[in-house]
């Protein structure tokens, strides 16, 4: 796909992550006066803030536990709520509730522990839609009564690879990039050189403070490249 002249490469690189989050809202029926709750402010869960927005969400909270992050997410023009680390996800999703005003009908997780897979569930108002970004890590235990009883629809997204709708979401992602101001390069914490490609990796993998995505620099032949190539 070919970048507007005005879309930054930096911007183009970022356009994988967007359509993530691009493929989670569509998957979730996210619309106009939709009140959506994403637990997580990694890059996805930026992304799924992001398009959220620009299509007409009334309501958008942002949760994590790095504060760091929750700054970040307040240049997307959302509100957040900071995590303490040992939280009950009843007693949580009650605070959550308050702090919203509401109780959401779209729900996001873009995290994938046992703790925030059951927040996600009981955060989601009756009827709703709790949709499963992250990815969690070996077998897990969910409160499907809670969910069965308050008819609370789950669903799955896997990156944008399996989408059953009828046009892919990497085209609207670059059009949505190319037509609102989405502060994506904010989601880029760090670059590198491409001989410190390994530090690069090293840095992704331990997630410091003030980790988000990180990107290296490609040079060509010719000297000085100017893409940016996401890790």
């Amino acid at each position: 796909y070919k970048l507007p002249d005005h879309v930054t490469m930096e911007e183009g690189a970022l356009l994988e992550p967007l359509a993530v989050g691009m493929a989670s809202c569509r998957r979730a029926k996210v619309g106009l006066g939709s009140e959506v709750l994403i637990l997580g402010c990694g890059p996805i869960g930026l992304t799924t803030l992001a398009t959220a927005t620009s299509i007409g969400a009334s309501k958008v909270l942002i949760v994590d536990k790095k504060k760091d992050r929750l700054e970040i997410a307040k240049s997307f023009g959302a509100d957040t709520l900071h995590l303490n680390e040992n939280c009950n996800p009843k007693d949580l999703a009650q605070s959550i509730h308050a702090t919203m005003g509401c109780i959401p009908d779209k729900c996001f997780d873009c995290v994938g522990t046992i703790e925030s897979l059951k927040l996600a569930i009981y955060t989601t108002r009756p009827g709703g839609m709790c949709t499963l970004v992250g990815v969690p890590d070996g077998k897990i235990v969910l409160p499907l009564i809670d969910a069965m009883s308050r008819e609370v629809d789950i669903l799955g997204v896997v990156n944008y690879r399996n989408e059953y709708l009828s046009y892919h979401s990497y085209p609207i992602a670059l059009a949505m990039a190319a037509s609102f101001e989405l502060s994506l390069p904010a989601i880029i914490s760090h670059h590198f050189p491409l001989e410190q490609i390994s530090l690069a990796f090293e840095t992704a993998k331990l997630q410091a403070d003030g980790t988000l995505k990180l990107t290296f620099q490609e040079y060509s032949y010719k000297g000085w490249n100017p893409r940016n190539t996401p890790i």
